[in-house]
Order: C-alpha cells, then structure tokens, then sequence
C-alpha cells in the first residue's frame, strides 16, 4: 500500500471517529445528567473557572465537605472543562465538543503511531482502524 493510500485512510479513519464522537456529544446535549461522574466534574469545573479552587459549594457524597479542597477528582481534566468554561461559559456541550474532537483524533493517530514503531511489518491501519468507534 502507497504511502499516500496510507495517509487517505488514516485522515478518513480520523475524520470518521471524529464525526460519530460529535453526534454522541450533539445527542446528549448541553447539561449534565444528575448523580453522573460528568455532573461532579462539571460542577468542579465551573468552581474551578471561577475562582473557587478544586471544591463544592456543598457537600458531595459522604467525603467531601463543602467549600473545601478536595483531590477525589482527576485534576487534569477538571482543568481542561474549566478551561472551556471560562473561554465559552459554562456549557458542558462545549466540553464535550472539545474532548469528542481531541479523542476522534489523538486516539487513532497515536494507535496508528504505536503500532508502526511495535509491529513493523503489521499493516498499522488495522489498529487504527478499530478505534474510531472507541
């Protein structure tokens, strides 16, 4: 297979994980379930991107009090929903708009990557392949 047969496939995997990422975000729409793990980092987040720190304005599940600091939640993605929430306002569709394009294609391109450098002589697409629906 040429090398630019290789680079359409991979930007139409790309482009396909992408689009069905998209239509999961659309469908779900732009608020956040109740009593769902999404509900406790958007609430953090939006604590976050205004000035509160990592804490609730009340107490969350049995271990977490109020208006304290808490490190019960991944801070690395609560940073990047309260980088969206200050950028857009607090509108969980526009983070998961963003997650839903950085996944579609970070996850297939490093896959592709990975299995290049692991598996030399395997086809790489083939993993590829496989996670655009991840």
């Amino acid at each position: 297979m040429s090398s630019k047969h290789q680079r359409l496939i991979l930007l139409a995997i790309l482009a396909l994980a992408v689009l069905l990422r998209l239509g999961v975000a659309l469908y779900l729409g732009d608020s956040t379930p109740p009593a769902k793990d999404e509900t406790s980092y958007s609430m953090l987040a939006a604590r976050l991107a205004t000035g509160h720190g990592y804490s609730f304005d009340q107490p969350w599940y049995p271990f977490t009090p109020a208006n304290t600091p808490t490190a019960h939640w991944s801070f690395l993605y609560t940073a990047f929903v309260a980088a969206i929430y200050a950028v857009i306002g607090l509108h969980p569709l526009g983070a998961r708009l963003a997650g839903a394009i950085l996944t579609g294609i970070l996850l297939p391109f490093l896959l592709y990557r990975l299995s290049r450098r692991l598996f030399p002589d395997a086809p790489p697409l083939k993993l590829g392949r496989l996670t655009f629906t991840l």
